[in-house]
Order: structure tokens, then C-alpha cells, then sequence
């Protein structure tokens, strides 16, 4: 194509776009005419104040749940002879789950046997301690009294033997040490020979070994002396505790303390007897339900507080679910819900909510910190392919009117004091602004009170509407329920 064709043809749509410009000008003009359209009217979307089904629905998650089950527990520490079922098994009320190795009665009764024989060597100690004294043991401490006295005797002896040695070996010592010096000198002057000179050098280390052992043993006896004197005041104690028994400060914490231990023993017993009583040689199930967890298994050891096993009854499950601070109360006993699931596709159930928590709780969410309302839901169904665990959609219907006086949520504004307004197209297509009163919201209807069914309204109005100004309407066209 030559570049004078291009033009051509490029003029030719430029042509008929204005043509059609033009025509659709011209048909817009003929309606305004013929609806008597003011000319300086301002350009809006209008709709139809509807009396129709308003259905008011909350979404939420939820976390299908098993309303009857029972976790299962053991009272004495276990060993797990067998296991007998496994997950996801079906069982019978009263049915066998876990049998139990004996080893552990048998454990619990030599406990018991020592723990009895153990009191009877406390009480034996409190009878003891409690006797009054006999002549006989204040006679044995009188004695005791009497040979710590002589030790000390004895160790003052000794310590004074030691130091006349240690003195002796001193003088000794420096007569040697006198004598070594003199025969240095004689050594010198050549009256001495070197035998004689080194004899009385090694006599003179001989005594200083001598002295030093005299005062080691000097030093043997201060300590025993020390020893003896603390023998000493035991023995006095332990005789004035025997004559004056009833009024010593000590008997009597170790009367009390004694006292003490034959309780714990006691408790003790009491325990293990408790033990023995709720020891079961097996562990069997509650209800009739479905194995859901196991945690344990054939020959570990299973402890009280810690769960087995845990039964439930899968015909019995409802949905748990977390409703916010500001739907929760919208939300009634009673209320009809409906349960999906995205591995369910196009299968859907109905429910009831059956229980609303009465306070909220705080937790994280994807908005931040949020106060929820936890609330369960019961199904109508009896069977169902849902499982426990399943994450699902509920939708739980809050208000389902028949007929409402409703329309678009676009055209309810608020005026400059906060009043709920609507602006309402008259048959001359003046505006005349008008206050409602809100009702029940849908999700893109609302309920009001103040409009007739067949007025219109004006939709998002903007800053150009005003009250005794005119519009232009473009009508939009929606149906079906208002949900």
C-alpha cells in the first residue's frame, strides 16, 4: 500500500469516528429532550430503592473439632508390655488398649517392703531418743569425763617433755656450731686435720636434724593438747545433756526432728500403697469411638500426667471457630451457618451455632493484636467426609429478612454532623436530600428507613450534588437477592 493510500484510509476512520461522535451526541441530546433533562444538570449513576431478601452473613475459619474424646492417662509410672491398637482404629467401650509389664506391681511392692522396714528403723531411733537416761549411761560419761580430763593431763606431759627436749637439742646445737668454729680455726693454724674439721661439721648438721625433729614433736603435742581438750568438753556436754535430758534445747530438736522422719516415712508408705491400689494391669477405653493419637509405644515407660492414648467419637465433631471483637455481636445461639471446605469442591453442610464463649480472648493476627470471640459450631449431618483438624469456611447467617427496604451501600453517605444521608432523584430530576436510618448491611446492600420502594437514588454522589440541584441520570442495572 502506497503511502497516499495510508492517508486516505487512515482519514476515512477519522471520518466515521466523528460521524459516530456526532450521532451519539445527538441521541443523548434527544433523550435529555424528551425526559426534559435541565441542561446544566450534573452526569450520575442512579438505582432503584428495592423492597427484596436481605440476607446478613459473618465469614470466618474454623477447625473441625471432636466434641466427645477422652485422653487416657496412667496413675503409676509404666512400662508398656503391648499395644494393642493403632490410629485410626475403631473400639469398643470398655475394650483393651495397653497392657502393662508386671515388673511394675512388682517394683511397687518391693518399694512398699522397704519403705516399711525403713519406719521401722525411724521409730526405733524415736524410742530410743525418748527413753529417759539410766545410771548406766551417765556412769559411761561420768568415765568418758574423767579420761579426757586425764588425756589433757597427759598431753600437757608430753608437750612438756617435748619442749625440754627441743631445748636440750638447742643447746646442743649451739655447743656444736661453737666447736665447729673453733676447729675451722685450728684447721687453719694446722693443729687440726680436714678429717677432724668435716667430722664436726657433720656432727653439727646431725643436731640441727635433731632440733628440728624436737620441734615438729613440740608441735605434735600443742595439737594434741588441743584435741584433748575438745574430747573434754564433748564428753562434759554429752553428761550434762544425760542429767538435765528433758530440758536440753538440742535433745529436744533431735526428739522433733526425729518426729519428722517417721511422718515422712509414713507418707511415704501411704504413697506407694495409693500407687499399688490404682495400678492397672491394662488400659481400656472409655467410650466407643476412633483410636486418634498414641503416645507411646510397646516397651517404653509411661509416666502420670503425661497422655497414652486418646479416643474419640468421629459422629460427634463440630467446628471451632474464632469470630471478631466487632461481628461477635451479630452472633446468636441458634443461628444457621454453612461449612465448605476446598477439598470438599461443590459439597457444602449446614449447621447451628451451638456455643458462644461468654469473654474474649487476645491473640496475634495478620492485622496485629485482635480480641476474638471463640464459637462452636454444630453440624446437622451426621456423616460427613470431614476429618478432624480440617481447616474450613463458615458462613453463619446473622439475619435473613424476606422483605427489606434495601439499597446500594455506594449511595448511603454521611452528612457533615455524622447523619446518615441519602441523596433521592425526583421525577423533575431534582435532588432532595433525605435522612435514613440504617438497618442490617449485606455485602453490597444496606437496610434503611426513610426511602420508598421505586424511589431513586443517587449512587457515590459527588461534591457537584447538591440539595435542589438537578442530575442527569445513568441508570445501572443489577438483580438477584441482596446478600
Amino acid at each position: 500500500m502506497s503511502k497516499k493510500q495510508k492517508i486516505g484510509v487512515g482519514i476515512v476512520i477519522v471520518c466515521v469516528f466523528i460521524i459516530f461522535v456526532v450521532i451519539g451526541w445527538l441521541n443523548r441530546t434527544r433523550v435529555d429532550n424528551e425526559r426534559n433533562v435541565p441542561k446544566n444538570a450534573v452526569s450520575v449513576q442512579v438505582d432503584t430503592v428495592k423492597e427484596d431478601k436481605i440476607i446478613s452473613k459473618i465469614k470466618t475459619k474454623g477447625i473441625v473439632e471432636v466434641r466427645e474424646k477422652e485422653a487416657l492417662y496412667v496413675n503409676t509410672p509404666s512400662t508398656i508390655k503391648e499395644v494393642l491398637v493403632e490410629v485410626g482404629d475403631s473400639v469398643a467401650k470398655d475394650q483393651p488398649l495397653i497392657v502393662y509389664d508386671r515388673k511394675t506391681m512388682d517394683d511397687l511392692e518391693q518399694q512398699l517392703k522397704q519403705a516399711f522396714i525403713q519406719l521401722e528403723i525411724q521409730e526405733l531411733a524415736l524410742k530410743n531418743l525418748i527413753l529417759p537416761s539410766t545410771d548406766t549411761d551417765i556412769e559411761k560419761a561420768r568415765l568418758a569425763v574423767n579420761q579426757s580430763e586425764q588425756g589433757v593431763q597427759d598431753a600437757l606431759s608430753n608437750l612438756k617433755q617435748a619442749e625440754m627436749n627441743h631445748n636440750q637439742s638447742q643447746r646442743a646445737l649451739e655447743e656444736a656450731k661453737k666447736e665447729y668454729k673453733n676447729n675451722q680455726v685450728l684447721f687453719e693454724q694446722g693443729a687440726l686435720s680436714k678429717v677432724e674439721v668435716e667430722q664436726s661439721y657433720e656432727q653439727l648438721q646431725v643436731l640441727e636434724e635433731k632440733l628440728e625433729a624436737a620441734f615438729i614433736q613440740v608441735q605434735g603435742a600443742q595439737r594434741l593438747i588441743e584435741n584433748a581438750k575438745q574430747q573434754k568438753k564433748i564428753a562434759e556436754k554429752s553428761l550434762s545433756d544425760l542429767l538435765h535430758k528433758e530440758n536440753s534445747p538440742n535433745y529436744q530438736t533431735q526428739v522433733q526432728t526425729q518426729k519428722k522422719q517417721v511422718e515422712l516415712q509414713k507418707l511415704q508408705i501411704e504413697h506407694l500403697q495409693t500407687q499399688k491400689e490404682q495400678y492397672v494391669q491394662n488400659t481400656k477405653s472409655p467410650i466407643s469411638g476412633t483410636v486418634l493419637k498414641m503416645g507411646a509405644e510397646k516397651g517404653t515407660v509411661v509416666n502420670p500426667g503425661v497422655p497414652i492414648i486418646e479416643i474419640g467419637d468421629l459422629s460427634k465433631i463440630y467446628i471451632k471457630a474464632e469470630i471478631n471483637e466487632l461481628d461477635s455481636i451479630d452472633i446468636k445461639e441458634g443461628q444457621k451457618v454453612k461449612i465448605t471446605n476446598d477439598a470438599l469442591e461443590q459439597i457444602s453442610y449446614e449447621g447451628v451455632v451451638y456455643k458462644i464463649s461468654p469473654i474474649a480472648t487476645v491473640k496475634q493476627g495478620s492485622m496485629g493484636v485482635e480480641s476474638v470471640v471463640q464459637v462452636e459450631i454444630d453440624l446437622n449431618e451426621v456423616e460427613t467426609i470431614l476429618k478432624p483438624g480440617y481447616s474450613v469456611e463458615a458462613e453463619i447467617i446473622t439475619k435473613h429478612q424476606e422483605k427489606a427496604t434495601v439499597i446500594p451501600i455506594l449511595a448511603l453517605i454521611k452528612d457533615k454532623d455524622g447523619t446518615p444521608i441519602v441523596y433521592v432523584m425526583k421525577e423533575d430530576y431534582s435532588v432532595e436530600k433525605r435522612e435514613v436510618k440504617v438497618g442490617t448491611y449485606a455485602d453490597l446492600y444496606v437496610e434503611v428507613e426513610g426511602v420508598i420502594p421505586g424511589e431513586k437514588i443517587i449512587i457515590n454522589p459527588n461534591t457537584q450534588v447538591k440539595e435542589g440541584g438537578y442530575v442527569k441520570p445513568i441508570e445501572i442495572k443489577q438483580s438477584g437477592d441482596v446478600q
